[in-house]
């Protein structure tokens, strides 16, 4: 978890699309959207982490958002995305802040087992607005305790203010994965 390395290479090679979206039924990207199309207007500044192939972006737009940028470290994904984003660009955030501060940040299908813990909301306050939200998927299965466990519930910097009732996020090898979208607001100090 939280290795450049190891996550640069199941992802490189990968047809996010097909092996994930299609092939998994992945719809914790359209939750994410879902979301902010409800607790935002169209003058939002989004930025996208763990952009991917776009496809968060891609909903945005046809919501009318045009201020949604998308962050990535996979360049194939960043050159796929270009077109669904204002700008698609490589970011690191467990290393780096984003360039620019936004009023909502949403990291979809990142904060899961096998990719990143909560290690990089030091970044992510750092790039968010003081009245800033932060829409995240996230695994419920009650096995996984993933907020727990990553130090999601031990927050310093944010709080939850909304969590949507558990979806069916994907299907991988006919298990089944659960998944929440929660939104966190900064808190003031």
């Amino acid at each position: 978890m939280d290795n450049l390395a190891k996550q640069i290479d199941i992802y490189k090679d990968l047809d996010y699309t097909n092996e994930v979206i299609v092939g998994q039924n992945w719809v914790g990207y359209v939750k994410a959207a879902e979301t902010v199309i409800s607790i935002c207007n169209k003058e939002t500044k989004v930025a996208d982490i763990g952009c991917g192939t776009g496809e968060l972006g891609l909903l945005l737009m046809y919501a009318g958002f045009a201020r949604v940028d998308g962050y990535d470290i996979i360049p194939n994904y960043i050159n796929i995305s270009k077109d669904f984003y204002r700008k698609s660009e490589y970011c690191n955030i467990i290393e780096t802040r984003l360039p620019e501060v936004y009023d909502v940040i949403v990291v979809s299908g990142l904060f899961n087992h096998g990719c990143l813990s909560s290690s990089p909301l030091g970044n992510i306050t750092k790039s968010l607005d003081v009245n800033g939200r932060l829409v995240i998927t996230h695994p419920t299965h009650p096995a996984d305790e993933y907020l727990k466990i990553h130090g999601w519930l031990d927050l310093n910097e944010f709080r939850f203010v909304d969590t949507s009732p558990t979806f069916l996020g994907r299907v991988d090898g006919g298990v089944e994965f659960y998944y929440q979208v929660s939104v966190l607001e900064r808190i003031k100090k």
